[in-house]
């Protein structure tokens, strides 16, 4: 990919593409996007709540793991991760 920079210089920049094939269905896949149960055991580290509509909240409260892993470092872990 070529891009032209403002002060007309011409920049190469390399773009990596990487692709992730799980042999499952979309639901299962949007379940453990978006089901508490699911969100801590792959990969939040914590247990998401959606609401799922324009205006609707978020919400991550982190798991047992990243509390122990958060004050063996010395530091409180927060009640919610994330809020919005």
């Amino acid at each position: 990919m070529t891009s032209t920079v403002e002060n007309g210089t011409t920049q190469t920049v390399t773009t990596q593409v990487y692709r992730v094939y799980i042999k499952t269905s979309a639901q299962a896949i949007w379940d453990a996007i978006t089901q508490p149960e699911w969100s801590n055991r792959y990969g939040y580290t914590g247990f998401v709540d959606y609401d799922l509509r324009p205006g609707g909240h978020y919400k991550v409260r982190p798991g047992e793991e990243f509390k122990s892993a958060s004050e063996a470092m010395g530091n409180r872990a927060p009640g919610d991760h994330h809020r919005g």
